[in-house]
């Protein structure tokens, strides 16, 4: 089973989560005051994660990058299609 405990800072990233919700929901820039801290919001406008990608999904990307071009990929098999529609 995956560690989902390890959390990871977000800020300072460029993640919307973290360093541009006052923009993008508030309109407003570092100037504006809150009665809370940035730290303190509740992200729960953003489907963004603060766990670490799973180490499998980060080898496959490696495997991936490892073929050097990024061309389109036509996946035909009935298991890949089973795999989106039973999800």
């Amino acid at each position: 089973m995956y560690n989902f405990d390890e959390i990871i800072d977000r800020q300072h990233t460029n993640a919307l989560k973290t360093d541009g919700f006052r923009g993008y929901i508030f309109h407003a820039g570092p100037e504006k005051v809150f009665p809370y801290k940035d730290d303190e919001f509740v992200h729960m406008w953003v489907a963004d994660m603060d766990f670490a990608v799973a180490p499998e999904i980060i080898d496959a990307i490696r495997k991936r990058l490892d073929r050097r071009i990024f061309g389109y990929t036509g996946v035909f098999t009935h298991d890949y299609y089973n795999s989106f529609s039973k999800w």
